[in-house]
């Protein structure tokens, strides 16, 4: 599942299965991180080191090996029974001040990453936390966040009420 629901009261976790050899494992961990990226400015504009775009890390956690069992949901489930052992379930929460997907689409002589908010999924082997993933040892993927609105079922529409007094002269 790459898109994730945002209801205004609740947003849906990032849920996964992620299948790792235990043999390239040895004494790694697996990590994982939601990562979103704002891009307000052109990336041919970006002169001297000067960038138009900034990078939140939302979420980052260890996946493998855990103290805890995280609760699986019943796709996990399916997953984990049908890949083996060696499928890793994970779930990520993203906040609900996080800012919706938004791709503004590039004009036809633009080049280069379009403008907006995007997330990334990426999962890495590593031996800490703070190790940069390498492009071998990781997997990524783009999601989306979207925002739904539900009329009338969370705040009150609003209204005016307009009085007018009368009086009648004979």
């Amino acid at each position: 599942k790459r898109d994730f629901g945002d209801y205004g009261d609740s947003v849906e976790p990032v849920e996964g299965v992620v299948l790792v050899d235990s043999d390239y494992l040895k004494d790694r961990k697996v990590y994982g991180q939601v990562v979103t990226t704002f891009r307000y400015g052109r990336e041919e504009d970006e002169v001297m080191g000067l960038q138009f775009s900034r990078q939140l890390y939302l979420a980052l956690d260890q996946i493998y090996p855990t103290d805890q069992t995280p609760e699986k949901s019943a796709l996990q489930d399916k997953l984990v029974r049908k890949l083996g052992d060696s499928a890793i379930p994970f779930t990520f929460d993203l906040p609900e001040n996080a800012p919706p997907s938004v791709t503004l689409q590039p004009g036809s002589d633009d080049q280069g990453a379009p403008l907006g908010v995007e997330y990334e999924l990426k999962l890495f082997v590593a031996d800490n936390k703070e190790e940069k993933p390498h492009r071998r040892n990781s997997v990524s993927m783009a999601i989306r966040k979207l925002q739904y609105y539900q009329p009338g079922s969370l705040i009150r529409q609003p209204s005016t009420v307009v009085s007018k007094g009368f009086v009648l002269l004979f």
